[in-house]
């Protein structure tokens, strides 16, 4: 047994050995044109998973076989090259060019696969880090304003903690539109749409998507892979485009450092309504004496505490009423003011708000492994008042070494935030009678009259026994104007949510050429909702108010798996080839609970509180499942001439189980007209390229299915058709785009 023991461990020396033997370490540096070190450029050994990045003083230090090595060097900005370093030798200078109109530089294109965007035959748009966060927006996608072509960005009303919509190239569906996909590391997260429900649609709130959660802070680069070509690979989620997101992870920097950046943004109303300021409130002579019995100038006359007064209609919603002149009326709160215009009515409705951001970056690279942890603290007030916002985000990126041909990355976000009274949708007040306004309105008035002093929402005119001291004397028009402030001022719709995305990739060089690469995520959000609505009269006049709760549960989860390979089969011909296979379920949880009738105790937010039976608490849940097998194929000739097709048999589970299969196939070609001919001097860069693709748009969750709602008469069970029937023949809605470039 000794000996046994003995002889084993022998043998694990002589292959430690050999196996060291087999390598070397290369050292370097990388330079620009002007012989300036490039920092963060991307060293790779050709044909095996080892790669590094260089320092801020453009040194790199490399393991690579101990024959004849070739090394790819690339960084964002640059022109992709490769250096030879020969047997024997262990130090190399590699110097980048500047990449013509940014052609040459390296992107992040579909399931994570990097490639020169001189070698690509369809478009894409990049947006670097610096042109992120210069401008310290509240969400990185209203950064890309301007900065895609063929890419549209509108923030919804609401800032901070409002949903952003991307359309790339326009509309691509008649039936259902939505948002880009978003893949985030590599791996696909919750996005969401970015509409509301419209004022009579529920919930009257400026909802945000799952695109306002990526930190700005910790973003490396986006690519926007435009038409079907460029993410065919992604099959029925490709419709709209893809937007990749690779986050920071260290590269870059030998050594420990520490980022600290604090920005801060204040902003306010830009355009506000134009009021003429020359007659105040009131309609047509004829309507003014006729309905309301008002003089000839539109005032009505009155006795009040044995003096004669007079008063505007201040009721109507048009504005052909007194001509203002300075004079004292009596006002609807019981008070003798100036009948004066006011020119900045809604600019005192407003506040200035403002958005401060503050992130404290840790990072290190070694040989074996580099790695990124940041926090950031957003607060958020917008212009509408009421409400704010406070989010907390941690983050870890990091990528180790375990073994030469061995490396792992890990990635993980935690978002925390809360927000307070999320800004309403204003459709009562700037687009509804009810909240027109008068130029000799009050502002501060209203802010003042919305609750009594008791505590109270205000008493309208024709309720004064609520409380007759402090009942509105007359009725007014801009009522829904004072809901909206009792709303925002004095109830509480208070969010809290928490989120993780996290990732984990695996890369390894099974031999010289070949590379398998599997890769799983997870993207968690918990939701909880709680509104609490005061008491709007004492008691004593029946129950009001209102309690309810929300409780969601959103869960991505997601896997793939890649095997690469590469080779030189002819002097000038090289062949890239991939297959792998791809899968996703997203499950979806909501649960609600409320009061009915109003509260019973005043003030107590409890479902004991409900005036009747509390609405029974209704639940519902919702699945998705889809997943595909692709292949790549992809020839290089004469470093100018790149053709590459794509093709992914995909299946899904919203539709019929013998209907749910379909492919997506994608081929494009690019021809470097720089690289292939003598051009011009004036000519700086040419290529030709083209591409065509098919992409899907599956139907929405359950819209195929023929179910049934159980229920039972007289106690018999039943089974009844629903409202919606569900089609077992429907099918996914496809694009089919051809491009030229």
């Amino acid at each position: 047994m000794l000996v046994k023991k003995v002889i084993l461990f022998l043998c694990s020396l002589l292959v430690g050995f050999l196996s060291f033997a087999q390598t070397r370490q290369v050292t370097g540096v990388v330079l620009d044109s002007a012989s300036q070190p490039v920092a963060a450029a991307t060293v790779r050994v050709r044909g095996a998973a080892t790669t590094t990045a260089t320092d801020a003083a453009g040194r790199f230090s490399i393991t690579v076989p101990a024959g004849r090595t070739t090394l790819e060097i690339s960084s964002v900005g640059y022109a992709a090259t490769t250096a030879d370093v020969a047997e024997g030798s262990n130090t190399v200078t590699v110097q980048l060019s500047g990449a013509s109109q940014q052609l040459n530089e390296v992107v992040v294109t579909a399931l994570g696969i990097r490639r020169e965007q001189r070698k690509l035959g369809y478009a894409t748009a990049t947006i670097s880090a610096q042109d992120i966060i210069k401008t310290a927006p509240t969400n990185f996608a209203s950064a890309l304003y301007g900065k895609a072509p063929g890419v549209t960005i509108n923030t919804n009303p609401g800032g901070a903690t409002s949903a952003v919509s991307v359309q790339i190239r326009g509309l691509s569906s008649i039936n259902f539109q939505r948002q880009p996909l978003l893949v985030v590391d590599g791996v696909v997260v919750r996005n969401g749409d970015a509409y509301n429900e419209g004022y009579w649609g529920g919930n009257q709130r400026i909802n945000a998507n799952g695109l306002v959660d990526i930190n700005p802070e910790n973003i490396a680069n986006i690519t926007i892979l435009k038409g079907a070509a460029a993410s065919a690979l992604y099959g029925s989620d490709a419709n709209f485009g893809v937007i990749v997101i690779t986050t920071k992870n260290g590269q870059g920097r030998k050594g420990l450092g520490i980022d600290v950046n604090l920005s801060g943004n204040i902003e306010q109303a830009s355009v506000l309504p134009d009021l003429q300021t020359e007659y105040g409130p009131g309609y047509d002579r004829t309507t003014n004496m006729s309905s309301f019995g008002s003089d000839d100038e539109g005032w009505i006359h009155s006795t009040v505490n044995g003096q004669d007064v007079v008063r505007p209609i201040f009721r109507a919603y048009a504005q052909f009423g007194p001509k203002v002149d300075g004079r004292d009326v009596y006002w609807w709160d019981g008070q003798m003011r100036p009948y004066i215009a006011h020119s900045n009515l809604w600019k005192d409705f407003y506040r200035t708000g403002y958005s401060t951001v503050a992130n404290v970056a840790v990072n290190n690279a070694t040989e074996k492994m580099n790695y990124r942890f940041s926090y950031t603290r957003n607060d958020y007030k917008g212009v509408q008042i009421g409400g704010q916002q406070q989010k907390n985000t941690f983050n870890l990126n990091t990528t180790y070494k375990i073994a030469p041909k061995l490396t792992t990355d890990l990635a993980i976000s935690y978002i925390n935030e809360k927000v307070h009274n999320r800004p309403r949708q204003m459709d009562r007040i700037t687009n509804n009678f009810g909240g027109f306004f008068s130029p000799v309105d009050y502002m501060d008035l209203y802010f003042d009259k919305y609750k009594t002093t008791k505590g109270y929402k205000y008493v309208p005119y024709d309720q004064p026994q609520r409380d007759p001291a402090e009942a509105i004397k007359y009725s007014i028009r801009a009522y829904d104007f004072m809901d909206f402030l009792w709303t925002q001022l004095e109830n509480n719709y208070d969010e809290s949510s928490n989120r993780l995305i996290a990732s984990g990739t695996v890369n390894y060089n099974i031999i010289k050429n070949l590379n398998v690469r599997g890769r799983y995520g997870t993207d968690y959000t918990g939701y909880y909702l709680e509104q609490s609505d005061k008491n709007e009269y004492p008691i004593a006049f029946g129950p009001s108010g209102y309690y309810g709760t929300a409780s969601n549960r959103y869960l991505f989860t997601y896997g793939d798996v890649l095997l690469s390979y590469s080779q030189d089969l002819l002097a000038k011909l090289r062949l890239n080839a991939s297959v792998g296979y791809q899968a996703r379920k997203e499950d979806y949880r909501y649960s609600t609970a409320s009061t009915s009738g109003g509260l019973t105790t005043e003030n107590w937010f409890s479902l004991k509180a409900s005036a009747t039976t509390p609405t029974p608490g209704s639940s519902s849940r919702s699945f998705m499942v889809k997943d595909g097998l692709f292949g790549i194929l992809g020839l290089e000739y004469n470093n100018f001439l790149f053709v590459e097709g794509t093709m992914r048999r995909e299946r899904t589970s919203t539709l019929f189980p013998e209907n749910n299969t379909f492919y997506y196939p994608s081929v494009n070609a690019a021809f470097e007209l720089s690289n292939a001919l003598d051009l011009p001097a004036f000519v700086s860069y040419s290529k030709l390229r083209a591409a065509w693709g098919i992409v899907g748009n599956p139907p929405n969750p359950y819209s195929s299915n023929i179910a049934f709602t159980a229920g039972n008469i007289n106690g018999v069970p039943t089974l009844y058709p629903q409202t919606s029937y569900g089609n077992e023949n429907l099918k996914n809605e496809e694009k089919h785009e051809l491009e030229f470039g």
